[in-house]
C-alpha cells in the first residue's frame, strides 16, 4: 500500500491510518446475505464512495471530533459562536474525512483509471467532494493569495533570452 502525503489529515497522519483501520474493519465484513447471495445494505461492496454507510460514519466519528475540534481553534470558534459557522465547520470536517476516505479506496483499487483506459466513478466523486471541500474551506476563512507579479521580471527574462540567441 502507498503512504498517505503528510500532513493529509493530521500533523502525525494518525487520522489516515484509522481511516485505513476503518477501511479494512468493513471490507472484512460480508458483503452478501449468506442465505438469500443478495447484497448486506451496510456493507461496503454495495458502494463506492461510502456516503450512506452508517457503519463507516460510526467508525470515523472521533476522526471527525477532532477535526472539528482542531478547525474551531484555529477559527477561535466557541460556544457563543453562531450556528451557522459551527454548521459549516461540521459540514468541511466531513467533506474532508469523506475525501480522504475516497482517496484511500482509489489507492487501494490501484488508481483512477481503469485497466479499460476509463475514469472510474470513484474518481469523479473524489473530485465532487474536493471541490466541496475547497469551497467549505474558503467559506471558513481560506484566502486565495495572489502572487505577486513583478512586470519587469518578464521584461528581463526576454532581454536575456535575446542576447543569448
Amino acid at each position: 500500500m502507498t503512504e498517505t502525503p503528510r500532513g493529509e489529515l493530521g500533523p502525525d497522519d494518525q487520522a489516515a491510518s484509522a481511516l485505513r483501520d476503518v477501511h479494512h474493519d468493513l471490507a472484512q465484513q460480508p458483503a452478501h446475505d449468506p442465505t438469500s447471495g443478495r447484497f448486506i445494505p451496510s456493507g461496503i461492496a454495495n458502494g463506492k464512495t461510502l456516503s450512506r454507510s452508517e457503519q463507516f460514519w460510526s467508525a470515523v466519528e472521533h476522526l471527525k471530533r477532532d477535526l472539528v475540534g482542531r478547525v474551531r481553534t484555529d477559527l477561535a470558534a466557541d460556544d457563543g459562536t453562531a450556528e451557522t459557522l459551527l454548521g459549516l465547520i461540521d459540514g468541511y470536517a466531513e467533506a474532508r474525512l469523506f475525501r480522504s476516505s475516497m482517496f484511500l479506496r482509489l489507492v487501494d483499487q490501484g488508481g483512477p483509471i481503469t485497466n479499460k483506459g476509463k475514469a472510474r466513478a470513484l474518481y469523479r466523486a473524489y473530485l465532487d467532494a474536493l471541490d466541496r471541500e475547497t469551497k467549505l474551506a474558503q467559506v471558513l476563512g481560506l484566502e486565495r493569495k495572489t502572487k505577486p507579479v513583478n512586470p519587469l521580471d518578464a521584461v528581463r527574462s526576454a532581454v536575456v533570452e535575446a542576447q543569448d540567441k
